[in-house]
């Protein structure tokens, strides 16, 4: 699977990561399960994929999370940033 997260809208202390999961196939891997961990708290935020492997995880303070997509037997991992303002 390919995570490709994109940094959405943010809010006054909180902000959303956007992104979209694709499989092997090339396609968007609807249901895969997306984890954000806070490498600072290990807090962990979790969404679903829809049908074109889209996600949406709300609530993230700011800094640097693990992001973590399951589609099938596939899973990978990235860094990703979280910044507000």
């Amino acid at each position: 699977a390919v995570l490709l997260p994109t940094m959405a809208s943010a809010q006054v202390s909180t902000a959303s990561v956007r992104g979209q999961v694709i499989g092997a196939d090339g396609k968007g891997a609807a249901g895969a399960q997306v984890t954000a961990r806070s490498t600072a708290t290990n807090q962990t935020w979790r969404a679903t994929g829809d049908a074109n492997g889209g996600y949406t995880l709300t609530g993230l303070r700011p800094g640097e999370y693990e992001v973590t997509a399951t589609a099938g037997a596939e899973t990978t991992s990235q860094l990703v940033v979280v910044a507000v303002g």
